[in-house]
């Protein structure tokens, strides 16, 4: 198998990420210590996590969409990006990220695309 998927690092694709109980048990001690407060929500029929700040925003924009706005959600940045001096992004929690983030770019899916038009293909 080959991935053809080149990351930029422009940091677009890094957006809400709900956590599993799991994922949130493995960064917990790293996001109290940037400050980083957690809610718990059910989605789906599960027990996720979305950072409070994040979820506040979140809400406030499905909200207006839900009294007939628009919106663009591509504000939504995950708390744990970060930008170097040259606009790249990075994870701070890279090691201990989501599943939903390991896979971005490993999987051919609609949602899972690359916002800056990268990804050609998938694995094949």
């Amino acid at each position: 198998m080959t991935n053809n998927f080149q990351c930029k690092r422009c940091g677009r694709c890094c957006g809400v990420v709900p956590f599993t109980k799991s994922e949130y048990k493995t960064i917990r001690s790293i996001a109290k210590k940037m400050h980083i407060g957690f809610i718990k929500n059910e989605l789906e029929g599960r027990t996720v996590y979305l950072p409070k700040k994040t979820a506040k925003a979140l809400f406030q924009k499905i909200e207006v969409i839900q009294n007939g706005g628009e919106m663009n959600f591509d504000d939504l940045s995950c708390p744990f990006l970060t930008f170097d001096e040259f606009g790249k992004s990075s994870c701070t929690i890279y090691e201990k990220r989501p599943r939903v983030c390991r896979l971005f770019g490993e999987i051919e899916h609609p949602c899972m695309k690359c916002p800056n038009n990268t990804q050609t293909g998938g694995l094949k």
